[in-house]
């Protein structure tokens, strides 16, 4: 496949090009004659602009044409390109025009199907036929010949040294149509411009009339007020009440003199949740979807997923509002020179970067684990996180509502007195939402369950790393906390937030593991768990390369899914769309389809 002329042309000056063709790729615009289509007769210089005609030119047969190798978008809305006749040759039998991709090139353009042409030697016109139709004056050596493309009116029309000769071909086909020369006789010679440089027409002008003209039409379309308003209402209204703009949407009707018929208590319901949802409250979200509407995450467990993984990113939001993983990460407060650590007899937990950890005890040789597998590696003794949120809950809520077991590594490196659970059972924290229509009370425990860690604090099959001891170990841009006491410095509070994040990951993987066995490998699925886990290998996560994830507006992509989720329960299985957004999804796969030819319009209306 040919390189796009754009790219031989580093030097050149595009600007004409994008201010003619302002809504098309300039790799899609032909600008230069194609080496691989043409007839044999034809040689090709000067970046593939020259045209020579190297045959013999005894008849018709010997004629010869080229064409570009891309052809013209529609995006153009109006393709305008001129040669210049640089020698007439012995008969100046040379031909301008169009060409569809199967046009024979042992042909003049127009004498062939599917090919249209302006003829130098008797001014004809041919439309796919032998035969010409009077059009224009003849051309020879030193005129500047130009065929333009209206895309949007369909037809085409030529030039010669700046003034239009008129439409010369009308109802073209709706089909790909290339730029084509030909030639026929010994010594005919021109040169092509596409726009590189400056026309000898004003394109420019054709161009502003032609917007203009469309606009007017769009605009002038006789429509009765009363034909399309009513159903415009319709599609506004049906919109509100989708996204649960209940009072709007009553306003809406009573002003527009609409029947409303929806139950306002269902819509008052998701209205609800989705404000918990675009407030960062997931776990009450959830909590409210099961009371109210105890099918819709059963039945959607990849959406259950995602409200989870959003509510890990929440869980790591409010850590760094707190400064809880900049405190824990602080170089300042944490180095300890190499006298004060026992390596040897005691297991470390290291919090880096990646989140590395150090056990000399239990692996001697050295490990290195992925941050995202630092974090999710599944406790084999962990409880199972169930696809129902009732088996499952974590809070994104204050220190004083996180009941959960805080994990310390002692320092003994004895399997039996490397870890002290300090609280087997998870304490169950009272959650009360409340409403303008009834109070929740939930038993909520906000954090995972950490009943047994065996050992670790990220489980049995945890890759940790091994660390030799060091006899002068230099500083370090990350944290190490090497005892119990070192960790208490930081606060009981800020050791068990982390664990409980650390937990909420690991359980995070293994609801992964659960609906890839259950359902099969997802791909959305295993991006995201990726996505959020890695936001737990940076000391500071809100100035990480993904720290987007952090903004509350990502929250409104799953608050979407949940509201579009619970609309289909309420319709009996039926997927919804509100109309409007059809409308508007339809109207971009058109403009997609069409080569965006119509998108200046959007910009101008």
């Amino acid at each position: 496949m040919e390189k796009p002329f754009s790219e031989n042309c580093v030097g050149e000056d595009f600007s004409r090009l994008t201010s003619l063709y302002p809504y098309t790729d300039l790799n899609e615009l032909p600008l230069c004659w194609s080496n691989k289509d043409k007839a044999n007769f034809i040689s090709l210089s000067d970046n593939n602009l020259k045209v020579h005609y190297k045959g013999n030119g005894k008849n018709n047969k010997d004629a010869a044409s080229v064409r570009t190798a891309i052809p013209i978008p529609s995006s153009c809305l109006l393709y305008y390109f001129e040669i210049k006749v640089l020698s007439k040759g012995r008969d100046g039998y040379m031909g301008i025009g169009l060409a569809a991709q199967g046009a024979n090139m042992q042909r003049l353009p127009g004498w062939d199907k599917q090919s249209y042409g302006y003829h130098g030697d008797d001014g004809n016109s041919f439309c796919s036929s032998g035969t010409g139709q009077p059009y224009g004056p003849i051309f020879t050596t030193g005129d500047v010949i130009g065929c333009g493309y209206n895309i949007v009116e369909n037809n085409c029309f030529f030039t010669k040294n700046g003034h239009n000769l008129g439409i010369a071909f009308t109802d073209l086909p709706n089909i790909p149509l290339y730029p084509t020369i030909g030639l026929q006789t010994p010594g005919e010679k021109v040169k092509a411009n596409f726009g590189l440089e400056p026309f000898c027409y004003d394109i420019e002008d054709d161009l502003r009339a032609l917007r203009q003209r469309i606009t007017a039409n769009i605009i002038n379309h006789p429509v009765k007020y009363a034909e399309w308003q009513s159903a415009i209402n319709k599609l506004v209204l049906s919109w509100l009440i989708h996204n649960s703009y209940c009072s709007t949407a009553e306003v809406f009707s009573s002003v527009t003199k609409q029947e409303f018929k929806e139950n306002v208590q269902q819509i008052k319901q998701r209205l609800r949740i989705q404000q918990l949802v675009l407030t960062g409250k997931i776990e009450d979200a959830i909590q409210l979807t099961n009371k109210l509407y105890p099918d819709v995450l059963n039945d959607n467990p990849n959406l259950l997923f995602a409200l989870k993984c959003r509510q890990f990113v929440e869980m790591i939001s409010e850590s760094c509002s707190k400064k809880t993983i900049q405190s824990l990460s602080s170089s300042d407060s944490v180095n300890k020179s190499a006298g004060d650590l026992k390596s040897s007899d005691s297991t470390c937990t290291t919090v880096t970067k990646t989140l590395s950890v150090t056990n000399n005890a239990t692996n001697p040789s050295p490990k290195t684990a992925h941050p995202s597998t630092l974090i999710c590696s599944p406790s084999s003794s962990s409880n199972s996180f169930s696809s129902s949120s009732k088996d499952f809950s974590s809070s994104t809520n204050t220190t004083s509502n996180m009941a959960a077991t805080s994990t310390i590594i002692s320092n003994n490196n004895t399997h039996n007195n490397s870890v002290k659970n300090c609280n087997s059972n998870d304490a169950n924290a009272n959650t009360t939402t409340n409403n303008s229509n009834n109070t929740i009370n939930t038993n909520s425990t906000n954090g995972l369950s950490t009943n047994d860690c065996n050992g670790s604090l990220f489980g049995d099959k945890m890759d940790i790393d091994h660390e030799p001891e060091e006899e002068n170990p230099p500083n370090k841009a990350h944290s190490t906390i090497t005892s119990t006491d070192e960790l208490s410095n930081y606060g009981e509070d800020d050791a068990m937030r982390l664990s409980m994040l650390i937990n909420f990951g690991r359980e995070l993987h293994k609801l992964s593991k659960q609906l890839k066995k259950k359902s099969g490998s997802n791909d959305q699925n295993k991006k995201m768990l990726l996505q959020v886990s890695s936001l737990m290998a940076y000391s500071d996560p809100t100035k990480s390369p993904i720290a987007w994830q952090l903004n509350p507006s990502e929250r409104e992509h799953v608050c979407q899914q949940l509201n579009n989720a619970i609309v289909m329960s309420e319709l009996g299985g039926c997927v919804h769309r509100p109309p409007l957004e059809t409308i508007v999804k339809h109207t971009k796969s058109l403009l997609k389809l069409n080569g965006q030819c119509g998108a200046w319009l959007l910009d101008q209306l």
